[in-house]
């Protein structure tokens, strides 16, 4: 019976998509701390603040991180900063065939 139930799922990773990488085990386990306090009708106020504290500074931490990153490789004259930066030409598909 105990192997029926379920685990609950991002819903991220029920519609494929990839987690956000600063989204780690801190951050599930203030999630699962704040469905639990719900469930049982319990204060989320403090513990919200505190989650969107945390989640805010691992995404800021992420981005500069990122950032650092490019400008090293412009400063090294590298072409990956290049590639990177330049907008990729998106294919338009259509359904109609262009058999004439």
């Amino acid at each position: 019976m105990a192997d029926m139930v379920s685990k609950h799922k991002p819903q991220r990773a029920r519609q494929g998509l990839p987690m956000a990488p600063w989204f780690n085990g801190i951050c599930r386990a203030y999630k699962a701390e704040i469905r639990h306090l719900v469930k049982c009708r319990g204060p989320t106020v403090d513990l919200k603040h505190a989650y969107n504290a945390y989640y805010k500074m691992r995404r800021s931490a992420h981005q500069k991180h990122k950032a650092r990153e490019m400008v090293n490789l412009i400063d090294s004259r590298s072409t990956d900063a290049y590639k990177t930066t330049r907008a990729h030409k998106h294919k338009l598909t259509t359904p109609i065939p262009s058999d004439t």
